[in-house]
């Protein structure tokens, strides 16, 4: 296969069929229509799965980029809209009870920095989610109402 695209690599592989006879075909456009398609569907992925301000602007290249836009933003233009979409979440997960460890943490990575808040999003919140689950979940196993305090404890173990 020509590379890690899948329409550029069964394009490829089939203007290589019969002994090359669609080869022409490929360098003369049946590459870049190859090449197109599979950006296209890696922006179409990105919308679906990147903050609001990503998806927007893979939406606007995805309707009118050229396929240099495309790469580009493919490569590495998404990660700068990215961090402006983290930073937006941790900061709204900032201002939450103060008691809540998502809330702490999110508060120490805006203030550690850009890396900070793509470590914080990526794994850390969901970390401190479970920790403040489970401080919940103790909270309930000393209810005085006994059918919650038992099904507290049972989520605990």
């Amino acid at each position: 296969m020509l590379g890690p695209l899948p329409n550029v690599a069964a394009a490829g592989a089939e203007a290589l069929a019969d002994h090359g006879a669609g080869l022409g075909d490929f360098v003369e456009g049946g590459y870049e229509q190859a090449q197109q398609a599979d950006l296209e569907r890696i922006l179409a992925f990105l919308v679906k799965v990147t903050g609001e301000t990503t998806g927007q602007e893979a939406m606007r290249i995805l309707q009118g980029g050229d396929v240099d836009e495309m790469i580009t933003f493919i490569d590495s233009g998404w990660e700068s809209f990215q961090l402006e979409d983290d930073r937006v979440e941790v900061t709204a997960l900032s201002q939450g009870d103060p008691h809540d460890v998502v809330t702490q943490w999110a508060q120490e990575a805006l203030a550690g920095g850009d890396h900070a808040i793509t470590e914080f999003v990526s794994a850390g919140q969901l970390e401190a989610q479970i920790h403040d689950q489970r401080r919940a979940l103790y909270e309930l196993a000393a209810s005085p109402l006994p059918s919650v305090a038992a099904g507290a404890h049972h989520a605990l173990t």
